[in-house]
Order: structure tokens, then sequence, then C-alpha cells
């Protein structure tokens, strides 16, 4: 049987209890932790088989050769160390010719010490980077090729990689009913162009987690063409870069899986734009019910995703003293954050105008050529008359079926304009170049499409295809100014 305590507590410990749960001693203990992390950063122990550089800035402030307890100013002066002792420097064996054309093993060995830390910062600044003087300079042969070929090659096909992983997400929207209006490649990877948003949060999923499960299956053929050609063992020791891998189809196998496996948990990270936060909207989404809802909620996580890039970045950089690394990750912190942003506001616009359909601000009473009248025709009745740049054109059911601009009525001669028809000289509309939009579509649907910032204006058709209206750019300007 349990006893419980009833005994009232003397005052003074109530008020203590009190005082401890209070944000007083929140704060002070936050502040405690602050003073312990920057004294952790002021003092350094030196050993006796290392030199230690102060910079400061970049700049060496001073050098310490006597070992012991030092201190610095914290966050501010950055501890180099170099080793005293003797290092050694084991080469590559490397074929040499000999006078008689015969070519010998010749196996490089060395031995090397720190005689001048400052020089030695200033030219080198650290230990990997004297190791691949070495290799330059002893163990490498010079005229080879090899090692600039797997450069390249490793780039196109971590290129190559990225362009799968967008091209998963298309084919998937494609087949769910989703144009995609190109692919663009760049220095955060890619982004495959949605001509529209997704109209169901299985759909959302579908398509988000195509690029993810792409990337899975290329890191995981390579992993498995490379323990196929070198063994396990080889695979392994490849994708975690190391140098004893033999084989150099080997080690760039093992390098593009370990490089898919960081596109594959970086953009699994749940914050929007990235995969995992466009996994999460369509979760809330179906969870919700509202993608506007949803969206806002991906967006915040984006947001607090992109903050803790640029602090971690910022840790980095000023703690750690890794300051490409620090600022790269910033970068990217920065960049999500802002995009999640955007996509917040456009979340929060979309929900204004949520109610607009395509059929509620286009223009019913569209002027359009049809596609068997004689050029001359087309050119005196209505380019000369309206004075317009372009004009829709239709079948004799009233079907869109293209738009026929000046400069393709100009283009015919003289001669022939009475003979030619429209139909000869249109841009051919085949429902997918974007000219083109749903009477039931809502509005936000036009503020993607191509055709309306190509021609300042989009054919609004029913079902059947046959042209209803025109919508333009001042029309939707309007009925986006209107206050909901």
């Amino acid at each position: 049987m349990n006893v419980i305590d009833v005994t009232p507590r003397p005052a003074v410990i109530t008020a203590a209890v009190r005082f401890l749960q209070s944000p007083v001693m929140s704060i002070l203990g936050i502040l405690f932790i602050l003073t312990a992390l920057k004294w952790g950063t002021l003092l350094f122990v030196v050993p006796q088989y290392e030199t230690v550089i102060i910079t400061r800035f970049g700049k060496i402030v001073r050098t310490i050769t006597a070992p012991g307890l030092k201190m610095k100013l914290p966050l501010i002066d950055k501890v180099k160390r170099f080793d005293k002792r003797i290092v050694a420097w084991d080469g590559p064996p490397i074929e040499c010719p000999t006078k008689d054309k015969l070519y010998i093993i010749v196996d490089c060995f060395a031995r090397w010490r720190i005689s001048d830390p400052m020089l030695y910062y200033n030219r080198l600044n650290d230990e990997r980077s004297a190791l691949s003087r070495l290799d330059d300079i002893l163990g490498s042969d010079s005229s080879s090729t090899t090692p600039y070929l797997l450069a390249v090659v490793s780039a196109f096909a971590f290129f190559a990689s990225i362009l799968l992983h967008e091209l998963g997400h298309a084919v998937v929207a494609i087949r769910n009913g989703i144009p995609i209006l190109g692919i663009d490649l760049w220095m955060f990877g890619g982004v495959a162009k949605l001509g529209k948003d997704a109209d169901s949060p299985g759909v959302e999923f579908r398509v988000a987690v195509a690029g993810p499960v792409v990337t899975v299956v290329i890191a995981a053929v390579c992993f498995g063409l490379a323990s196929a050609i070198s063994g396990t063992s080889d695979a392994i020791n490849s994708s975690q870069f190391d140098n004893s891998t033999t084989g150099t189809t080997t080690a760039v196998l093992g390098y593009l899986a370990t490089i898919n496996i960081f596109l594959l948990v970086f953009n699994l990270i749940p914050a929007f734009p990235l995969d995992g936060g466009r996994i999460a909207r369509a979760i809330a989404w179906k969870l919700t019910g509202d993608r506007n809802k949803a969206t806002r909620f991906a967006a915040t996580l984006g947001r607090l995703g992109g903050y803790a890039m640029i602090g971690l970045g910022a840790y980095l950089w000023i703690v750690s003293g890794l300051a490409f690394t620090g600022l790269w990750l910033a970068f990217i912190g920065f960049f999500l954050a802002s995009a999640a942003r955007s996509a917040e506001a456009q979340a929060e616009f979309a929900g204004r105008i949520e109610h607009i359909r395509v059929a509620d601000v286009m223009d019913a009473e569209p002027v359009a050529i049809g596609e068997d009248a004689p050029v001359s025709y087309a050119e005196h009745t209505f380019f000369l008359r309206y004075g317009w740049p372009w004009f829709p054109v239709v079948d004799a059911a009233g079907r869109l079926v293209g738009v026929v601009s000046r400069e393709a009525l100009e283009s015919v001669p003289a001669e022939e304009r009475d003979t030619r028809t429209v139909g000869s000289v249109m841009a051919r509309d085949d429902g997918t170049s974007g000219l083109r939009v749903r009477l039931e579509e809502p509005l936000e649907t036009l503020l993607s499409q191509e055709g309306l910032a190509r021609l300042g204006a989009i054919m609004a058709v029913d079902g059947e295809g046959v042209l209803r209206g025109i919508v333009t750019v001042d029309a939707v300007r309007r009925a986006v100014q209107t206050p909901a």
C-alpha cells in the first residue's frame, strides 16, 4: 500500500519551491548555460606534442609552443593545431618507365615534420593540404588524367541523378493530369515546374514521394553494381569515401550511392517546399480537408527548418570555425525560409480568391476567326478593324483549335492571301500548349498559366473544347484586387 505524506510544508520551503519554479529561475538558468558556453570557448588545452596558432579574423595573432591551459577571446579567436612530431606519408605505388621501355613499380615513402608553423599555415593551412601536396609531387603520375576524368564523370552522374529525381515528379504529375512546364537544374538541385497544383491530397502525396523513391532506387542500384563488381566490402568502403578503394568504377558508384542518400535525407526534411514538406502538406491536407491551411502548416515547418539551418550554420562558422560549411548551410536555410514565406503568402492569397472561377472573370463574348476563313478576310475584317495582335481560331463547331497572329498573316505573300486559309498559318493548340483553361477551374490556376503571361490573355473552354470566353490579364488583376 502506498502512503502519501500530507504533512504541511513550512512556508519557507513552499516559497523556495515556488521561486525555483518561477520564470526568474528559468532566465537565470539560461544565463548560466550561456556563461558556461562562453567560458568553454575561452579556455583550451595545448598538449605537449602540438603547436597552436591563434588567428583572429583570418590573421595570425600569436603562436603557442608551451603546453598547458591557455586562454583566447571567445567566439573571435580560432585555434589551429599542428603536430610537432614526425608524420609519415605513404604514397600509392606508381609505374615508372625505364630506358628499356619496361615498367617498374615504385613505392614512395616519406617522413616529414613542421619546422615553421606560421609559414606552414600561410602556405598550406592544414595537414590534409600538405599530404595532398606530397601526393602531387611524389606520389602521382602527373601525366595521368584518370582523377580528372573520374571527377567529370561523377559530376555528370550526380546531375543525372538529380534530373532523374525531378523526372520522377514529372512523370507522376503528368499521369495525374498535371502539366509540366519544364525542369530546372541549379545550384541547390532541381525543380519540376508544375502547370497547376494537385487537386487532392492523394495526388499531392504521390507527386511529392515520387522523387525520393527514384533517389532510393538510384542509390540501391549504384551500391548493388559496386558490390557485384568489387564485393560488398569494397562497395561499403567506396560509399564511405575510403581511399583504400580499388577500382575506379567502384569508387564512382560508391560516391553516387552516398551522395544520393544525402540527397534523399535532405529532401525528406519536413520543410516546405522540399519533398518532405510537400509530403507533410499532403498529410495535413488529408487530415484537415483544407489545402490552404495545410500549405500554411507546411510553410511554417519550412520557416522553422530554415531558421534552424541558419542557426546551425552560424554555430559552425563562429564556434567551430567551419566558415564555408556554415555559410553554405545558412544560405540554404535562408533560401528555404524565403521560399516557405512565399508559399505561406501564396496560400493566404489563394484563400482569398478560392471562391472565384474562370467563368466569373472571363469576357463571355469572345471574338474568334474560323479556321477556314481566307487570310485576306481575316486581315481586313478582324486585324484592321480591332487592331489586336492575335485572335483565337475555332472550327465549324466552335471548338478552339489555335491562335493566329498578325505576324503570321503578314508572312503570307500578297498574291496568296485570298487562297490561303487561317488554319494553314495559325499556331495550332493541342490542349497542352497552355492557351486554354476550363470554365470551372479556380482563378488561382490562371496565375501559373504560361499563355496568360505570353499572350496577355487565355481562352476559356467548356468540357467539349468549345470557346466560351477570354480571360485577360486586366480581368484577372481586377478580380484579385477586389476585396473578398
